[in-house]
């Protein structure tokens, strides 16, 4: 042991490995296999090499799947990337979002934007979780400018919101820096909020999706208006019950065209020369998704009736025709 920590105070990493390996006796009388794997097992422990990279959506959940997979709701790589695909999520779209995976649905949403479109996040609490996008290189300009956040007491009471006045130039100028400040900081965020009540008045948004613990039947009575028509609406959850609740109440509501869950299962394989089986200790799933396409029902459609058709009564036959067949029935009768 004292050799091996002069060597790698003195030599490479792997001048240390090939070191070790001439002063094992018995390395040549080891299979093919068995040498691989010490190779290996030397490598990762003498050699200190690594490859800097910009930390996207599949590292975070490569990180936290191990360490906290509850902040990001279990969701799994395939999950996320089939949820983005349902939902079609674009460069330039309008997006309606619930998030309870510390951000990372909204920071898969960015790397698919690529600094175009609008992000609305709902939340349940005073401010939204956003923790796993200060692990992401977004500028803070692009999602300062593209996410924007309000809380469900003002998605559905909106009337409760407090007006910000504008003021004079004059009291603006007799107010201190902090408190102006505090007042164009209000001013910016009523403009926000407008900007968003007209899309949810409107239903402007190109897709809703939700990947929340809250109950998403009384969530989608609310945001189903807010979507265009022909456009997705996608749920993920860790557990499937949930969904199955949700998609039973869809198949009556005429808004929501053809309610669909879907499950994601990726088994993780070790790959060797000569041998692949896969990992044992690997998850069995990645949670579920429920999709649909968001329509708009005719106003016959909305009655849930089908015209009944008029009964035609036969037309009453002619009368020379009439007396012709009543003549021929007494000549019958008289013969």
């Amino acid at each position: 042991m004292a050799e091996i920590e002069a060597l790698k105070r003195q030599v490479a990493g792997r001048d240390v490995v090939e070191s070790v390996v001439r002063a094992h006796t018995a390395f040549e009388k080891k299979s093919v296999f068995s040498k691989q794997k010490y190779l290996l097992r030397k490598e990762q422990k003498f050699l200190k090499r690594f490859t800097p990279t910009c930390l996207g959506s599949s590292e975070l959940i490569e990180y936290f799947a191990v360490k906290e997979p509850h902040r990001i709701l279990e969701m799994t790589a395939e999950s996320l990337g089939l949820m983005l695909s349902l939902a079609d999520v674009k460069p330039g779209g309008t997006y309606m979002v619930v998030d309870e995976t510390s951000g990372l649905l909204v920071a898969a949403m960015l790397e698919r934007m690529a600094g175009e479109g609008r992000i609305v996040v709902v939340h349940e609490n005073e401010h939204p979780n956003f923790d796993l996008l200060k692990f992401t290189n977004f500028p803070a300009e692009t999602t300062d400018r593209m996410v924007t956040a309000m809380n469900l007491l003002q998605l559905y009471h909106p009337e409760e919101e407090e007006e910000v006045r504008e003021l004079s130039a004059e009291t603006l100028a007799g107010m201190k820096s902090a408190r102006r400040g505090q007042y164009y900081k209000r001013l910016r965020r009523q403009e926000e909020l407008r900007s968003i009540f007209s899309h949810v008045d409107g239903g402007a948004f190109d897709g809703l999706l939700l990947a929340t613990t809250l109950d998403t039947s009384s969530l989608l009575q609310k945001m189903i208006p807010c979507v265009r028509g022909s456009r997705p609406i996608v749920l993920y959850n860790a557990s499937k019950e949930p969904l199955v609740t949700t998609a039973h109440e869809l198949l009556g509501d005429l808004r929501v065209l053809a309610p669909t869950i879907m499950e994601t299962r990726v088994r993780n394989y070790q790959v060797l020369p000569g041998r692949t089986h896969p990992q044992m200790t690997s998850k069995s799933g990645g949670g579920y998704l429920l999709s649909g396409t968001r329509v708009l029902p005719s106003t016959d459609a909305r009655a849930g009736g089908v015209r009944k058709k008029r009964k035609v009564e036969p037309a009453a036959p002619a009368p020379d025709t009439a007396m012709a067949d009543a003549s021929e029935a007494a000549q019958a009768a008289a013969a």
